[in-house]
């Protein structure tokens, strides 16, 4: 279809004109939405809402660090997506997510690659990738660390480190956004940031 075309059947332009009309209300409509489920993070810490066309997050402050909170719902087909980023930058990149029974497997026959701390349990119980097995060896050589990073993987978090910071990722969570458990997790990331290799 041209515009050619279009300019001939008027109805086809106004149709046109009416869904971009529809798809702009909607996102506005998603937005309100999310400000609205973001705001009683906002009341709870300093910072503010920040809304863009497709996506709105809170950017506030805790101990003296920054962080993004932001929480994506889609319909029913698409659980709700809750993001904490603690915007400490770090040196190197660590992807690390609760041992699966197959990475358990494919790790003992030597098909998996990935990062050893020293610590059985802790290795057991967390598949780490890393581009620099020191830093993560030195960042989860504290007993603070460990602990921070099982109270988050057993609260349904998967982390990632890397240059825009520690982030903190849960599908399926309460839509509810309790400003104390935010709270919590905000004390345990930040255990992770001051763990961090210099």
């Amino acid at each position: 279809m041209s515009f050619g075309s279009m300019s001939q059947n008027p109805m086809l332009f106004y149709l046109l004109i009416g869904v971009i009309i529809l798809a702009a209300l909607a996102a506005k409509l998603y937005a309100l939405l999310q400000r609205h489920r973001l705001k009683n993070v906002a009341d709870a810490f300093p910072g503010q809402i920040i809304s863009g066309l497709f996506r709105t997050y809170f950017l506030g402050t805790w101990e003296n660090r920054q962080f993004m909170l932001r929480a994506t719902y889609g319909p029913r087909s698409f659980p709700p997506v809750l993001r904490i980023v603690m915007l400490t930058p770090c040196r190197f990149r660590l992807n690390m997510r609760l041992e699966s029974f197959s990475d358990g497997i494919f790790k003992s026959i030597g098909l998996n690659r990935e990062v050893q701390t020293g610590d059985n349990a802790f290795d057991g119980m967390f598949f780490l990738q890393s581009d620099d097995a020191a830093a993560v060896q030195s960042l989860f050589s504290s007993k603070e660390a460990k602990e921070a990073a099982r109270s988050l993987s057993m609260n349904g978090f998967q982390l990632r480190f890397d240059q825009e910071g520690i982030t903190a990722v849960k599908v399926n969570y309460n839509p509810a956004l309790d400003p104390v458990l935010i709270k919590l997790l905000l004390e345990q990331m930040d255990v992770l940031a001051k763990s961090l290799p210099a």
